[in-house]
């Protein structure tokens, strides 16, 4: 425990004379004005070997205590403050205890000016000599204005400040620098220089890189950046949360342009919700998006929370050329599990020149089995390669390709891209149901893997199964014919006759048939022999009815694809 005679004045106190070595203090300094910016002096006292608090300018009365020394050395040392100038301190006496000594009252006979000791916190304590000059206060400084509290401070020119700058967007020098009718902060952006000069071009961009309003949720999107009028381009979003919290309630919107769309569905907008995204994890969303115009199109991809602030966005762009190399795949939109459904893969050259190494990639889902096709396909893993060395102008080569519906899916996919050189890649596809059979009615469409050319003819072999335990009786078969085809020839399994034929007007138009009794497990076989007038690809809709099963009616619809 530090000694009292270790202890130093932090205020206006003055010694008491006291055993050599052994000083107390006492406080002097009157209650003056508070100063409205530094406050009242503090009255705590530092013991023992506290740091000392440094000096304040404006209490300069305040004492800071120095080493004991001589009577003539406590003489010639020259004080900062008016109260040292004004009163001299005598040396103590006697030397003190390292520990301190207790003060006792002095003798009744011996003169003193000092008071009983008692309490220096409380107690004030008349000067030690009458003689003394009256103590005085030094002024207390005016608080300086509020304009000038940092008048002292040094601020450096403006030029000494490295500033930090954004990129700066060029905007097209033609009439077509405006900004865009969208809710964002954007230009128009120059295309890149070898593509197609876009017309009406648009759409939500500011600037290729994405920025970040928060650097732990990031943003990725990876697209082409050229596409052809009338293909799809698929836009692959990685949302990552590099956080160390769980993310919950975010939304994921996609803004874009008028000229981009996806098919059957209105709007320039569509939001994807994402309920939970784990620290570390990743999570990947693709959206797909058409254009019929030329042009260069963007999307901004923007994550909001649940309040709906934004996260973070990044915004990408395609330019769309016009249509040279075109691939469509037509078929059935469902069938049955255990069905067989034919696929025609129209590629054509729409352009005016020879379109050399032409590759077409299709993908399935595995609810699918490949059966076969009239080309030479190589066959992967869920996937089939058509290679065509060349493609003069104008033409149209079909590929022919047969699947089985192995399990029932409500949302499968054939997917088809095409290359070739100096030509961006085009997508296309068709969606398609698998469905388990339901009741007792079953329908299944067989057709020729042969192309069914204009001036050709082909057969299809519509097959009426009972899947229940009784005999189907009174059933019917309703079949509408499309004005590109006409019917030859029909009838129920080996038999063929041209009345049914007769009675249609040109050739197609609706059929209604009575179909045969069908005991369980069997099936009952109609065959249609057309021939193709025109080239088309109009479907066949079929309708298979009877009122004693649950469902009553069975529905197929497939595009009947004549080329010339």
């Amino acid at each position: 425990m530090p000694s009292p005679a270790d202890a130093s004045p932090v205020d206006g106190s003055e010694p008491v004379n006291g055993s050599e070595g052994e000083q107390t203090y006492r406080k002097t300094t009157p209650t003056g004005p508070t100063d409205p910016v530094l406050g009242t002096p503090s009255d705590d006292f530092r013991l023992g070997d506290e740091p000392e608090t440094p000096p304040a300018d404006d209490f300069d009365f305040l004492l800071k205590k120095e080493p004991a020394q001589s009577d003539d050395a406590i003489q010639q040392i020259e004080t900062p403050s008016e109260l040292k100038r004004q009163q001299e301190q005598p040396a103590p006496a006697d030397e003190a205890d390292p520990f301190g000594d207790v003060l006792e009252d002095p003798p009744a006979d011996e003169s003193s000016s000092v008071e009983p000791f008692g309490n220096p916190m409380t107690e004030p304590v008349e000067p030690a000599d009458n003689s003394a000059a009256p103590l005085t206060i030094p002024p207390t400084k005016e608080p300086l204005p509020a304009g000038k509290l940092f008048e002292n401070t040094k601020v450096p020119e403006l030029n000494d400040v490295e500033l930090l700058r954004t990129p700066e967007v060029t905007p097209l020098p033609d009439e077509s620098t405006r900004l865009l009718e969208e809710p964002v902060e954007t230009f128009k952006v120059s295309p890149e220089s070898n593509s197609t000069t876009p017309g009406d071009s648009s759409g939500p961009l500011l600037e290729f890189n994405s920025s970040s309003l928060r650097d732990d949720i990031a943003l990725k999107v990876v697209s082409r950046e050229r596409s052809q009028v009338g293909s799809g381009t698929l836009f692959e979003v990685y949302v990552t949360n590099k956080s160390t919290e769980i993310l919950r309630d975010l939304t994921l919107k996609a803004a874009f342009h008028h000229a981009l769309f996806i098919p059957n569905r209105d709007g320039d907008e569509l939001t994807r919700a994402i309920s939970r995204l784990d620290p570390g994890e990743e999570l990947k969303i693709p959206l797909t998006l058409f254009s019929e115009q030329e042009g260069y199109h963007c999307v901004r991809f923007s994550l909001l929370n649940a309040a709906r602030e934004e996260l973070n966005w990044k915004s990408t762009c395609v330019t769309y050329i016009s249509e040279t190399l075109r691939s469509t795949l037509k078929g059935p939109e469902t069938i049955s599990v255990d069905a067989t459904a034919i696929y025609t893969l129209l590629v054509e050259n729409l352009s005016d020149k020879v379109i050399e190494h032409v590759s077409v990639n299709l993908r399935y889902d595995p609810v699918l089995k490949f059966l076969g096709s009239n080309q030479s396909v190589q066959e992967g893993e869920q996937e089939l390669l058509v290679s065509m060395p060349r493609l003069q102008a104008g033409e149209v080569v079909p590929v022919r390709l047969a699947f089985r519906g192995e399990k029932g899916s409500e949302n499968t996919s054939l997917t088809v891209s095409t290359m070739a050189d100096n030509l961006p890649a085009t997508e296309s596809g068709i969606y398609l149901a698998v469905q388990q059979t339901k009741g007792a009615l079953d329908l299944d469409v067989e057709q020729s893997w042969d192309v069914f050319r204009n001036g050709g003819e082909s057969e299809i072999t519509l097959i009426c199964r009972n899947r229940g335990l009784d005999t189907l009786r009174g059933s019917r078969l309703i079949v509408d014919l499309p004005e590109h085809v006409q019917l030859i020839q029909s009838g129920w399994g080996a038999e063929r006759s041209t009345t049914t034929a007769d009675s249609l007007t040109n050739g197609n138009g609706r059929l209604e048939l009575s179909v045969p009794d069908i005991p369980p497990g069997i099936s009952a076989r109609y065959v249609l022999k057309l021939r193709g007038t025109e080239a088309g690809d109009s479907p066949v809709q079929v309708v298979y009815q009877n009122p004693s099963s649950a469902p009553g009616e069975l529905m197929r619809s497939f595009p009947l694809v004549v080329v010339d």
